[in-house]
């Protein structure tokens, strides 16, 4: 009995021990976290600017995020950061490392930069950069595997995925693998990895601002706000204002103290979850702005192909590529559907008077065929996927791995797009011929 007891006391014992041990970690881990943080905002309060207003805390969301310190008003300031702290235009000009990758766009002379500062052990941004997220951290499918980027099917954003790819090993051979640097200082740039190169073009094009016209930088501090949900684009809880080259953000209402301040993204266009998953490695559940890309070219060997071409730059609907959207049908697509469908003398008839037949029906017959091609082009669409809607849904329940749950979140939604046209075509059709619409279904992607 005594061994027995002395037995159930070494297990207690070793269980405190590792509570205790758990608990200490976690505090010291805490301590490390805010001492961090508050070199940070000491580094920026030093350079000129106004951080008194905000912290930096560990969010709900994922990752780190910016919390108000104190109760704030509407109109209140939440920070400013004057140009000098700005990773931006004037810091990629003037850096020794610009010479190297002058012919580079914007984003990979940043991507230089950045690897150039966290590597120089006396940087101003030092202190930024121990608080940045590291390689594991990223999802964006520039990290995928081969198998994970196929789980994205036909959507265009796999396409998209690869050529950045492409684009990244590229510049990686080109400017870092066989680098000959003038300076002896910069002879580092041989011995960059490729992923230390993917970290750092993953943190310029998901940590970067709008801050005049045709100009982007990052604004450290405002970097750490998470996204507001794409509602918040129409009621925003912040709103930036830029004089005299400081960013500056503001209360758009009252904020709690401690309360996580958020910052709508697409505050100059909204952004759809394919934007998202490529910059940022998140999507939303629903994202009003998703669209579906469809062609829109009259074939090379249509015998009226002069015709259909004048009739649409006329009616400005000559885009070779439209956006579709679900519960919303483009005013151009139903114009170059009127147009591609139409015979010799309707086109006749609307290029001699234009504004007679512009946004109507060029008559009875071409309307019942526009509707007819977009539903049938849409069901072409749908059947370039390998899997169809339903298999889809029953898929984004079960799977586990974050990265594919995001890729079929994005073809699912291209296919639920797909099959609204198809029934708003339907319907169109059913109006003009006074029958019963057909839903879309299952077969129509078969």
């Amino acid at each position: 009995m005594a061994s027995r007891r002395i037995i159930v006391l070494s297990i207690l014992g070793c269980l405190l021990a590792l509570f205790l041990a758990s608990s200490f970690g976690e505090e010291v881990h805490d301590l490390a976290e805010r001492a961090k943080v508050r070199a940070f905002l000491d580094m920026l309060s030093s350079n000129g600017a106004k951080v008194d207003n905000i912290d930096i805390k560990i969010s709900n969301v994922g990752g780190r995020g910016l919390f108000a310190a104190k109760a704030l008003k509407k109109n209140d300031l939440i920070f400013s950061i004057p140009e000098n702290l700005w990773l931006g235009k004037k810091l990629r000009k003037s850096h020794p490392i610009s010479d190297e990758v002058e012919e580079r766009p914007w984003p990979d002379i940043l991507a230089a930069v950045l690897l150039a500062e966290k590597r120089n052990p006396s940087s101003l941004w030092k202190t930024w950069f121990d608080l940045l997220p590291t390689e594991k951290d990223y999802h964006t499918p520039l990290w995928w595997t081969d198998e994970e980027l196929m789980e994205l099917q036909q959507s265009h954003i796999k396409y998209f995925s690869i050529q950045r790819r492409r684009t990244t090993e590229n510049f990686y051979r080109d400017s870092f693998l066989n680098a000959k640097p003038a300076s002896d200082k910069l002879q580092w740039m041989k011995h960059v990895t490729l992923d230390e190169l993917k970290w750092a073009l993953s943190t310029v094009w998901s940590r970067n601002f709008g801050v005049a016209e045709k100009e982007f930088a990052i604004i450290p501090v405002g970097d750490f706000m998470n996204m507001q949900r794409p509602e918040g684009v129409t009621h925003p809880m912040v709103r930036a204002d830029t004089k005299n080259r400081v960013v500056s953000y503001i209360a758009n209402r009252d904020i709690e103290a401690g309360e996580e301040i958020f910052a709508p993204y697409g505050v100059m266009r909204p952004i759809p979850n394919t934007e998202l998953l490529s910059d940022f490695g998140f999507v939303w559940d629903v994202n009003y702005y998703d669209g579906v890309p469809m062609k829109a070219e009259v074939p090379p060997a249509d015998p009226l192909k002069e015709q259909k071409t004048r009739l649409r730059s006329i009616w400005q609907c000559h885009r070779p590529i439209i956006p579709l959207y679900f519960a919303r049908v483009p005013d151009e697509l139903i114009c170059f559907a009127r147009v591609l469908n139409a015979n010799g003398n309707e086109l006749r008839d609307a290029i001699a008077d234009p504004n007679a037949f512009n946004n109507k029906p060029l008559s009875a017959r071409d309307e019942k065929a526009a509707y007819k091609w977009i539903k049938k082009e849409a069901q072409r669409m749908l059947r370039t996927y390998p899997t169809t809607l339903e298999f889809d849904q029953q898929a984004f329940a079960e799977e586990t791995n974050p990265r594919v749950k995001n890729a079929i979140s994005i073809r699912k939604r291209e296919k639920e797009i797909l099959h609204w046209l198809i029934d708003w075509a339907n319907e169109e059709k059913a109006k003009l011929s006074g029958s019963k619409p057909q839903k879309s279904s299952e077969k129509d992607e078969l």
